[in-house]
């Protein structure tokens, strides 16, 4: 990556240095400094205000991006595969017969069963998750069951 010329300031200095880390994977406190021409004390205090802000994690001697194991967005799970998630919750809908009691949990992929529920007569549907509540809402012939729970400290 091409260094900055001048002192960047603030969030478009922290825009590239998250920038840095993601292309590189990590970067140390030296090196991040060089690249962006401030001292390693400000690369120092980004780096902890951008971990504080979940958008890297802080290493000895630098910063690394955020393991690519955690759960994407909501919003770019829908649109991933959403053409698979759609033929997958048709194909399972055309399974449920009248006056079944099922559980949908919450996801994409069991959610893309939801549009195709309507029409199946005494349907019940059990669920943890709002999404799924407020997305059957307006079906009014399917029952909604919300699963609770105990919060802590209550009996």
């Amino acid at each position: 990556m091409p260094q900055a010329t001048e002192p960047l300031l603030g969030p478009k200095r922290q825009r590239e240095l998250l920038n840095y880390i993601r292309a590189s994977g990590a970067g140390s406190v030296n090196e991040l400094a060089r690249h962006l021409n401030v001292s390693a004390s400000t690369v120092r205090r980004d780096l902890n205000e951008l971990q504080d802000r979940g958008l890297l994690e802080r290493v000895h001697g630098g910063a690394a991006q955020i393991d690519d194991d955690i759960e994407p967005l909501r919003q770019q799970r829908e649109v991933s595969f959403a053409a698979e998630k759609r033929r997958i919750g048709q194909a399972a809908a055309a399974h449920i017969v009248q006056d079944s009691t099922v559980l949908i949990t919450g996801g994409t992929t069991t959610e893309a069963m939801l549009p195709f529920l309507g029409g199946i007569q005494g349907l019940t549907v059990l669920t943890n998750s709002i999404t799924v509540v407020n997305r059957l809402a307006p079906m009014t012939d399917i029952d909604v069951i919300v699963l609770g729970g105990c919060c802590a400290g209550r009996r």
